[in-house]
């Protein structure tokens, strides 16, 4: 989680040049739709089923998953299932991530292209 604990709430920076963080729902479509890679999101379950498309339009889709007893445990799978890693959390718990109280229900963590350490 070091992309996003490098926010205010921990005083640490990123060595990684080209790494950058997104938040908002808004911003992170646009990182999506970019051709920066993705490299985590961190989000509540109500964005993942919001976000998933644009993922799965980006990405070829992975297999399907087997039937899930729960429509959370479901949403775990499919996480799981994703090119980078996506997290689910809580709002606050995102806020807390994030070091505002301000926080809109997802981070992501991009790299431009051509910086990889």
């Amino acid at each position: 989680m070091l992309p996003f604990s490098s926010s205010r709430a921990s005083g640490q920076r990123s060595t990684d040049p080209g790494l950058f963080v997104c938040e908002s729902p808004e911003v992170v479509r646009l990182l999506l739709a970019s051709p920066f890679e993705v490299t985590c999101i961190v989000c509540t379950p109500t964005l993942l089923a919001e976000l998933a498309p644009l993922i799965l339009a980006r990405f070829p889709p992975p297999p399907p998953p087997p039937p899930a007893a729960s429509p959370d445990a479901k949403r775990a799978r499919e996480a799981a299932a994703f090119p980078f890693p996506v997290v689910l959390h809580t709002k606050q718990s995102i806020a807390n991530l994030a070091g505002w109280a301000s926080s809109r229900g997802v981070l992501a963590s991009g790299r431009i292209p051509g910086t990889d350490e």
